[in-house]
């Protein structure tokens, strides 16, 4: 079977390196934040990395935009883990640098995809 567009993309790679991690993590998790910070933190993670095929295969700069705060909720979950002490200072300190990574990958890809969409728009209203 053949991968799609965004399989390709390093965004998204990324992203289900995180969904990995963020998986393994939770099931460490007490058993009562099964359906609360685990679920939540699974479900985020997964949102964001939707989110990114979304926007790499429709070209949609809001998908990438909507991913980007996904991940930055993601981060203030794993800050409250932190506090809560279900993770280390150093596991915390990892995953924020994976998120904010990811994070200005989508900028820089947001940024390229505005720009081409620009000039489309710009050949489409010359040609009209």
């Amino acid at each position: 079977m053949e991968r799609a567009g965004y399989e390709r993309k390093l965004e998204w790679q990324r992203a289900m390196n995180l969904v990995e991690l963020i998986y393994r993590l939770t099931s460490y998790f007490p058993v009562d934040e099964k359906s609360g910070l685990t679920a939540t933190l699974r479900r985020i993670v997964t949102g964001a990395a939707a989110k990114i095929a979304e926007g790499c295969s429709t070209q949609s700069s809001e998908s990438l935009a909507s991913a980007q705060t996904s991940l930055r909720e993601l981060v203030a979950y794993l800050i409250i883990c932190r506090r809560l002490k279900y993770i280390s200072n150093w596991k915390l300190s990892s995953l924020k640098r994976r998120c904010e990574k990811l994070v200005i990958l989508l900028d820089k890809s947001n940024i390229t995809l505005q720009k081409t969409n620009g000039e489309e728009d710009t050949r489409l209203r010359q040609a009209a």
